[in-house]
């Protein structure tokens, strides 16, 4: 069950920041020129993996919305990408649902 209330956030950002790091130190060590990322986030950007209490974000869900309370790993994954792109001047995109 996605909305079980056992669900470790601290958990999923660590994992998910380990693996999105990794994904991006090793295309800037293989990197050549200017580069632009895309990073496709998915509904658990809106909270929905914590159910009608845990901070789901206000519906219609918008891709313009402030981000919902509390943490999240695509929060996480979003401030990595812009921080390492603007360090090496490269571009990026955030594709919200």
């Amino acid at each position: 069950d996605v909305c079980s209330s056992d669900l470790d956030e601290d958990e999923l950002i660590a994992v998910n920041q380990k693996l999105f790091q990794g994904g991006l130190d090793a295309v800037s060590a293989l990197a050549s020129g200017p580069l632009s990322f895309v990073l496709q986030t998915g509904y658990k950007r809106y909270n929905v993996h914590r159910g009608w209490n845990g901070g789901l974000s206000d519906i219609p869900y918008r891709e313009d919305a402030p981000r919902p309370p509390g943490k999240n790993f695509y929060f996480v994954q979003e401030d990595m990408l812009k921080e390492y792109c603007e360090k090496r001047e490269w571009q990026w995109n955030i594709v919200v649902p």
